[in-house]
């Protein structure tokens, strides 16, 4: 374990992720009886913030230099630009 996280660091990680996926369950489970558009942006969200929360702290890219983080932030940035690349070719309005 870094010397730079707390002892219960690991637990409340542990924790949100858990408690994240309790969510996503839930609004998967009732996806219909909610707005739809709403549903999915807000897993897709929980989903995005799950996995940044792993690469930071599980990966130990939240302790490391500037540098290194600029090799994740910039492929982050590509993917997301395609993925919005795509939904617009599909004629999906992003808002």
């Amino acid at each position: 374990m870094s010397e730079r996280m707390r002892s219960y660091t690991p637990f409340v990680i542990w924790a949100y992720l858990l408690a994240a996926t309790v969510v996503e369950t839930f609004l998967s489970v009732n996806y219909w009886r909610v707005s739809i558009i709403s549903t999915d942006a807000l897993i897709f969200a929980l989903a995005w913030s799950q996995a940044a929360t792993v690469t930071a702290f599980f990966m130990h890219l939240r302790y490391e230099v500037g540098g290194l983080k600029i090799f994740v932030i910039v492929p982050a940035i590509f993917v997301i630009t395609l993925i919005i690349g795509l939904l617009l070719s599909l004629g999906v309005q992003v808002v």
